[in-house]
């Protein structure tokens, strides 16, 4: 692709002392050039330690992507001396805010890695996001290309790079990582203006290295404040807790760059964790969390995660399920569905305990309850509830919130029920009963 117009910006020799192994800084902006044709407009900039970078695009040409005709415009940020990649440096990794990755209309704005191989042929990387917690969408999410050299069934390379040039269309020889190309496909043609936030850049080898998991803090938080990000770590669904952690964090949306930070969750060896989260706000506010299940492969730590003590304060909330007794939820057939709860002050005097029971695949509210527990100056109280059990049904859903002055400081949905005693007939069963002459 040829441009018209080369916008150069003052040049500082000493500020390129940034390393290829394994990353560096997008600042200052005297590392970078711009390139753009004529009527289209990129400006630079500094946000916090990021690259901030507006455009102002005359969206006028028009591309063909697969067999869709798109209105495309493109400018290219560029580095003033490329860095050569090492022989062990196959995939380019970055952080950015403002990327549109979707085929939804006026909703594609992406950042694609330049690299220049040894022939002078230019391929033009299709980015994809990391596997990290809620990675993806405007908000900052870290982006790798596909390995170098990587290939689809029968050679292609659609999805993974374009070339550009008069070479074979393949990375050849020594490579150099140029910059990035910034692509819009609007649905009209126009003026258009977005902003683009790039953070570190890193270069990584085929394999990535394993990372705990972690999450961004712009993705939990959306109003300008002070929050509280806690985390619960277990080695099994709905197991004792082998790690707890917490982490204060401030957020203001007007300062893209302070959405950057990283809140990590720790794991252990290779292994299986489930792990719950919460964001609550200055107040106490629950205002995000999830549960999900992490999968940990290839982690040098080989050193064992111990349970947390069951009479230590959660970071997460104020309260521990069945935390000694029936342990994940399973009770013996018969058995009263009893859940041993214990509740933590953490400064209340009072909490008030409200709870729901349900199918396990249905939200019909089948039983309910509250109460509430005074502590009398002690750190700890233990509840038991014990929800009616129906003989035809073995699998529940019990749906828990803990109340601070009528105000939610934490809630759970806890899955539990009977082992099953398969020698004895259902007598009931909800839907349509399907009768042989029904299948047939």
């Amino acid at each position: 692709m040829k441009y018209s117009q080369l916008i150069a910006l003052p040049i500082l020799l000493t500020a390129l002392t940034v390393s290829a192994d394994p990353g560096f800084s997008p600042l200052p902006v005297d590392l970078w050039q711009v390139q753009s044709k004529e009527g289209d407009v990129l400006r630079l900039g500094a946000d916090g330690d990021c690259l901030r970078v507006d455009l102002d695009f005359d969206v006028r040409d028009e591309v063909l992507h697969g067999h869709v005709t798109v209105k495309q415009a493109t400018a290219r940020v560029l580095l003033r001396k490329p860095l050569k990649l090492a022989p062990d440096q196959r995939r380019i990794i970055f952080e950015a805010a403002g990327i549109r990755k979707t085929i939804e209309k006026n909703s594609y704005l992406q950042l694609l890695p330049l690299v220049r191989d040894a022939e002078g042929e230019i391929l033009l990387y299709e980015p994809y996001p990391m596997p990290h917690l809620l990675a993806g969408g405007e908000r900052w999410t870290q982006w790798s290309t596909r390995y170098l050299y990587g290939a689809e069934a029968g050679g292609a390379t659609q999805s993974i790079f374009l070339a550009e040039g008069n070479g074979n269309a393949w990375p050849d020889g020594d490579l150099e990582f140029l910059g990035f190309e910034v692509q819009l496909r609007p649905d009209k043609f126009g003026r258009c203006q977005h902003t683009l936030t790039l953070g570190a850049i890193e270069f990584g080898g085929m394999v990535i290295p394993y990372r705990d998991p972690f999450v961004y803090a712009d993705a939990l938080a959306k109003t300008a404040g002070d929050y509280r990000f806690a985390a619960e770590v277990a080695g099994q669904f709905q197991g004792p807790v082998l790690r707890q952690v917490a982490q204060e964090f401030r957020f203001d949306p007007a300062l893209v760059s302070k959405g950057r930070q990283r809140l990590t969750i720790p794991l252990g060896p290779d292994g299986n964790y489930w792990i719950r989260y919460q964001v609550n706000d200055s107040a106490g506010k629950v205002v995000g969390g999830n549960t999900l299940r992490y999968i940990v492969e290839q982690n040098a730590s080989t050193t064992a995660l111990r349970p947390v003590s069951t009479t230590e304060p959660p970071v997460l909330g104020c309260m521990r399920i069945n935390a000694e007794r029936h342990v994940g939820g399973v009770y013996a057939t018969a058995e009263p569905l009893a859940v041993d709860l214990r509740l933590f002050a953490k400064g209340a005097a009072a909490l008030t305990v409200e709870w729901r029971l349900m199918p396990y695949g249905f939200a019909t509210e089948l039983a309910k309850g509250a109460e509430t527990v005074s502590f009398d100056g002690r750190p700890f109280r233990d509840l038991v509830i014990t929800p009616p059990a129906d003989p035809e049904r073995d699998a529940y859903r019990l749906a828990i919130t803990v109340k601070r002055d009528g105000q939610v400081i934490d809630s759970a949905e806890y899955v539990l029920g009977r082992r099953t005693d398969f020698s004895q007939p259902r007598n009931t069963r909800q839907g349509l009963l399907r009768c042989r002459d029904y299948v047939k």
